[in-house]
């Protein structure tokens, strides 16, 4: 079918099959069109190009099946779905001819509550999408659940867009479900995944997701990473309380080389609600944060797991985490040439594990952890080097940390001390200090500031060399508890 205008055109009609057709439209219209239908509408292996409009348009349409088939070269989006019951499996777009849009516009403005299912949809270059790939927003009343599976979608700016943006917030509007492998790429300057609700209290968001599945984010250089901000994790939403999201693996930009990684934070929380932990969570990025939480400026509260991965940060901090409570392993973090401190804990409860801990180049501290008592730190292995710019910045930064435990491993070329522990208990075994650069202060230095309270040290084992004193302890409350201080 070739015309000007909408090519199938219904309104007010109960069911409608076009299948198998090939559409050739020109400026001015949409292949499919469909408004005020009722029923199931079946839209089944078409292949579209060249609208002037969306390629298939919806509006109130009822509920409508989508399956197979290609749209290419649309004025704007490829389906475009307003108010509609819908469900699209393995359509392709834009490989022939990219889109001036989104590859599928979602929109719920009305007080009806919807389902959409987005499955096995493809596209294979951010050219072929010119905006979105995906693109939900919501704005009504009503209760909208977007079920996404085995998406593969490159697009030029998010190839995942979520907005909840109703006046008044209301807990769970948008509710999001991704199951299976997603897969998602991103532009220049834009996050792959960008999820976007209201907080409605401490606990609840206007957004939630019930599960997370395996993702990747296809690391190009240039396109962004994921970013949930004031969105909510709960996989169940009938019981009480927020139950943790497991998801599986989380690959956020594919290895060390520039083109490799994805730019700017790799996963970024801001006023996250609820409970996620991922099995392996690996990120690779530059230019920004490689995991970043911060529940503080809304007063959010958030909990967070890994059962293993990794964390690789070129030009910047690996990790930012302030305040949450976590239970994290991690295979190893690495941090170059951070802006600040390279890995913060600020207000941090449970228990973090870190195999191999590698720093250089922070113009802060390498690695600070404050206000965090109830926090038990772990690091095999610790390789820190040429970090800081003030006498304060230190290789590692502790003030009311709870337990950290620093294994083995080297730290050379500090502005300050090799580590200064405050108000912490502190094992520190192991280390050679300051052989191959400069410790511009103490070697190691613990102390009580008056908390009232007593730590325990234990420093063993270790080789320092320093321009200060090796092993330093002062006392402005109760003493604290130093034994086997080797240097």
């Amino acid at each position: 079918l070739s015309g000007g205008l909408d090519q199938v055109f219904g309104s007010g009609v109960n069911g409608v099959n076009v299948n198998n057709t090939t559409f050739n439209g020109l400026p001015g219209g949409s292949a499919i069109h469909l408004v005020n239908t009722t029923g199931t509408i079946t839209l089944d292996a078409n292949s579209i190009s060249n609208s002037g409009n969306s390629g298939i348009l919806l509006s109130n349409a009822g509920t409508v099946s989508i399956t197979g088939g290609t749209i290419d070269n649309t004025s704007l989006h490829g389906i475009e779905s307003i108010n509609t019951d819908l469900t699209v499996d393995g359509v392709t777009f834009g490989s022939a001819l990219g889109l001036a849009g989104a590859g599928v516009s979602i929109t719920n403005n009305d007080a009806t509550n919807r389902t959409v299912n987005l499955t096995n949809l493809v596209s294979s270059a951010t050219s072929n999408i010119g905006l979105q790939g995906i693109v939900i927003n919501s704005s009504g009343v009503g209760t909208l659940t977007a079920n996404l599976t085995g998406n593969s979608l490159a697009a030029t700016q998010a190839g995942l867009l979520v907005n909840e943006t109703a006046g008044v917030a209301a807990t769970d509007t948008v509710r999001l479900n991704l199951t299976g492998t997603n897969t998602w790429q991103s532009g220049t300057g834009v996050y792959a995944v960008d999820m976007n609700g209201q907080n409605v209290d401490a606990d609840n968001s206007s957004v939630v997701i019930t599960s997370l599945g395996n993702g990747t984010i296809t690391g190009n250089g240039t396109g962004g990473g994921v970013h949930f901000n004031n969105v909510g994790f709960d996989s169940d939403l009938g019981t009480v309380g927020n139950q943790q999201v497991a998801a599986g693996t989380w690959n956020i930009g594919q290895g060390i080389l520039a083109g490799q990684r994805v730019a700017g934070d790799g996963l970024r929380f801001d006023g996250p609600t609820g409970d996620v932990g991922f099995s392996t969570l690996n990120i690779y990025n530059n230019n920004g944060t490689g995991l970043y939480v911060d529940t503080k400026s809304v007063g959010t509260t958030f909990n967070l797991g890994t059962g293993t991965g990794t964390i690789d940060t070129t030009n910047g901090a690996a990790m930012f985490l302030d305040p949450l409570t976590t239970a994290m392993t991690l295979t190893s973090v690495t941090s170059t040439n951070a802006i600040g401190d390279a890995v913060t804990f600020d207000t941090v409860g449970g228990a973090i594990a870190v195999g191999s801990l590698n720093i250089s180049g922070a113009s802060g501290s390498g690695l600070l952890i404050g206000n965090s008592s109830g926090l038990t730190s772990t690091f095999t292995t610790v390789d820190i080097s040429n970090v800081g710019t003030l006498v304060e910045d230190n290789g590692i930064t502790l003030s009311d940390a709870g337990t950290v435990n620093v294994l083995g491993g080297t730290i050379n070329g500090t502005t300050g001390n090799a580590i200064l522990s405050q108000d912490s208990n502190l094992t520190a075994t192991g280390l050679n200090i300051g052989a191959t650069g400069t410790i511009s202060g103490d070697g190691i230095g613990v102390g009580n500031t008056g908390t009232g309270s007593s730590y325990a040290v234990n420093i063993s084992n270790n080789t320092i060399k320093s321009t200060g004193l090796a092993i330093t302890s002062f006392d402005s409350g109760s003493a604290a508890d130093v034994s086997k201080a080797d240097a």
